[in-house]
């Protein structure tokens, strides 16, 4: 613009999802990224549209690291982990199967289960929670979603920085 100030709405991109990506009985969700400041809510799902079926990494207002395993509205998985520093980079991994589900962050197992039950329909990807709130604020660095449940020597790889 020339003389004025504007401001863009956010991106948007939207795509069918192919058979067997995800939607499955087990997978990772593997996120790299920056926020950009700490007091925020934001975060990253797979879900059905819903809070209620969803695997969520989300950065609180309390600059906490949460995930979460959402299944039918019930939470079988999920917590938060120490405070993270604004601008830094944090590469995180939640891996899940029926009963083997497992958070990773910078390289660290954080928790694990052994009592999981997956999220139904999960068919949307979102840089955000699964209701479409808490859209993600930062800069992403790589964004993974594996049909697998990638072990545990994978995701301390993938995760560390």
């Amino acid at each position: 613009t020339s003389g004025s100030v504007v401001t863009r709405v956010a991106d948007v991109c939207s795509n069918a999802v192919p058979d067997g990506v995800i939607g499955q009985t087990e997978g990772t969700m593997f996120v790299d990224c920056k926020i950009n400041a700490q007091g925020t809510y934001t975060g990253f799902s797979l879900s059905d549209g819903t809070t209620n079926n969803e695997v969520i990494v989300r950065f609180t207002t309390t600059d906490r690291i949460e995930y979460y395993l959402r299944s039918g509205g019930t939470q079988p998985f999920g917590g938060g982990t120490t405070s993270f520093d604004t601008d830094s980079r944090v590469k995180i991994a939640i891996a899940y199967k029926s009963g083997n589900s497992v958070f990773y962050v910078n390289g660290t197992e954080v928790a694990s289960s052994t009592s999981t039950t997956i999220p139904l329909n999960l068919s949307k990807v979102k840089f955000s929670r699964g209701n479409s709130s808490a859209d993600f604020s930062g800069i992403t660095n790589n964004f993974k979603v594996y049909n697998t449940r990638l072990s545990n020597s994978e995701l301390a790889t993938l995760t560390t920085i």
